[in-house]
């Protein structure tokens, strides 16, 4: 019998993390948020270094991932 199985029948026999699955989403929006910034900024570095135009997709895309951080980390109850 598979975990699928035993959860089905009776949910309590194996216990799930919280927030297993939007801890890994979490990390990987983080990874991704930190190499595509680093090509950005490569891009910048490449084209001149002048106006650092970076900083408003880092600025923007920053803030969706500290409101995702929030929602994932910031509201666990204590156990």
């Amino acid at each position: 019998m598979t975990s699928r199985e035993l959860r089905r029948v009776d949910p309590d026999l194996l216990p799930v993390r919280e927030h297993r699955t939007a801890d890994l989403l979490m990390r990987a929006h983080a990874a991704t948020y930190v190499l595509v910034n680093l090509f950005l900024i490569g891009v910048w570095a490449a084209t001149g270094a002048h106006y650092f135009w970076p900083i408003w997709p880092i600025m923007g895309w920053g803030l969706a991932l500290a409101i995702q951080g929030m929602a994932t980390y910031g509201l666990r109850r204590p156990s």
